[in-house]
């Protein structure tokens, strides 16, 4: 392998991040530039791009872990069963898949569609993205 070809390899995620970097930098000017035209017009009305709204969005959303967090613990069960599966075939130990197993349970027991649930949350967590893209 060249060593063009490997720096070409290195670069590439840096500038990749700094072209969206100077992307997103751009969208927000662009919203700037509405709100003020919005302004002086007295309307009460901006027409948005996808990506304009994808940028109000995240700023709206910064520091915030809401998102991640909901993610994180309705999927959980997926990774009780996986690492409870894993744990039994490595150690013979069943307690996590058995405790996982209970849980979900439990879970049905209050009427909680948990299947649901999961599709729910990781197609928004995805799907909205791939959606637009297509």
């Amino acid at each position: 392998m060249s060593v063009t070809a490997v720096l070409g390899v290195l670069a590439s995620p840096v500038t990749n991040l700094v072209g969206k970097w100077i992307e997103r930098r751009a969208v927000k000017d662009g919203l700037k530039s509405k709100a003020v035209m919005a302004k002086q017009s007295d309307s009460t009305n901006i027409t948005l791009t996808d990506a304009e709204w994808e940028t109000v969005n995240s700023q709206n959303a910064d520091g915030t872990w809401k998102d991640e967090y909901v993610t994180i613990i309705i999927t959980a069960p997926l990774v009780g069963i996986l690492g409870g599966a894993v744990t039994l075939a490595f150690t013979g130990d069943a307690r996590l898949l058995d405790g996982t197993i209970a849980g979900l349970t439990a879970l049905q027991a209050l009427d909680i569609d948990m299947s649901f649930l999961m599709n729910a949350v990781v197609l928004s967590a995805i799907g909205l993205k791939m959606w637009r893209k297509g």
